[in-house]
């Protein structure tokens, strides 16, 4: 009995702790950015470079962030590739649930500012090498600085594209 009684305690402190001190609690990190912001994003280009532009109302972009993350988290650390995940939504507040769904991730959602209009948005893609046409989920892959990719695209499709450039990448030079 004292020894079931034991486990019982046992049990409710590490849920007690639990609570005090969640694991993973912390969300994907959501930045807001200007018009400048998001120009200083685009300058700090890598040799492969993949935009994702989503909302998160989009069942296929919801589908496709998890894949998208994994790519992302495999060249986390490498110098040679960045992921830059955009979300159109006119609220950064529409993307909470979705930080917190991708907790302990490194990633950031960039979003733009919500007074900034879409024409404005439009333009700063446009000049950023961007082609949007207004579907989404929207890819766009820069190599060595020039968009070779700008339309919309099968996340798995996109993944094989990436590693495929990473791996003539290494062994092209």
């Amino acid at each position: 009995m004292l020894r079931k009684s034991i486990s019982y305690f046992i049990l409710f402190f590490i849920n007690v702790l639990l609570l005090w001190y969640p694991i993973n609690s912390s969300a994907i990190e959501l930045q807001s950015l200007s018009i400048k912001g998001f120009e200083k994003v685009m300058a700090d280009k890598k040799e492969i470079t993949l935009v994702f532009i989503f909302t998160s109302w989009c069942r296929v972009c919801k589908e496709s962030f998890p894949e998208l993350l994994s790519l992302s988290d495999k060249y986390n650390s490498d110098d040679r590739v960045k992921v830059i995940i955009l979300s159109l939504d006119e609220k950064a507040t529409n993307l909470d649930a979705m930080a917190k769904k991708y907790k302990n991730n490194k990633n950031k959602i960039h979003c733009f500012e919500e007074d900034i209009t879409k024409k404005n948005i439009g333009s700063a893609l446009f000049e950023n090498g961007i082609r949007y046409n207004g579907t989404i989920p929207h890819i766009t892959i820069f190599n060595k600085g020039e968009a070779i990719v700008n339309d919309n695209y099968e996340i798995q499709s996109v993944k094989n594209f990436i590693n495929h450039l990473y791996d003539q990448g290494i062994h092209g030079k």
